[in-house]
């Protein structure tokens, strides 16, 4: 006994080789078995409810719709709900204004179109007017600004 009514570190039935050290031994490594198992179970089950709920939210975004097809040397427009918008003008000198017409001559004629989600629709219709460097930056912006940046 150690002084405190139990068995210690100190006394002689717990050193090693001693039964009482190797049933606390094994227990140990029972226990940090059971503790890392039961830690990958807590995560795997963390997984599987969370992935329908990151699927369901992704799945109720918006999106923000774009098209590019030819231009010099391609052009970008971009939309939501069907509202389509472009940014037109010179290099470096662009305004962001109605899209419908070109977007949907790439959709008759072909070029790559693709939706990416975003949070907030109407963030990217206010893009309507604004200054942009090239068709490609005022895309990107009103993604960004669909994101709420």
């Amino acid at each position: 006994m150690n002084g405190t009514g139990g068995y210690g570190a100190n006394d002689v039935a717990f050193q090693p080789g001693s039964l009482a050290y190797g049933v606390f031994q094994g227990s140990a490594q029972i226990w940090n078995s059971a503790y890392s198992w039961g830690k990958a179970a807590a995560i795997g089950t963390a997984a599987v409810v969370a992935a329908p709920v990151a699927i369901e939210t992704v799945g109720s975004l918006s999106s923000m719709d774009v098209v590019v097809g030819s231009g010099s040397p391609f052009h970008v427009a971009y939309g939501v709900n069907g509202t389509w918008l472009n940014a037109t003008g010179d290099f470096f000198n662009m305004t962001i204004t109605d899209g419908t017409s070109y977007a949907r001559l790439v959709q008759m004629y072909g070029g790559l179109q693709f939706s990416v989600p975003i949070l907030y629709p109407d963030a990217v219709l206010e893009t309507a007017g604004t200054a942009a460097s090239t068709c490609v930056t005022g895309a990107c912006s009103a993604f960004l600004k669909g994101w709420g940046f």
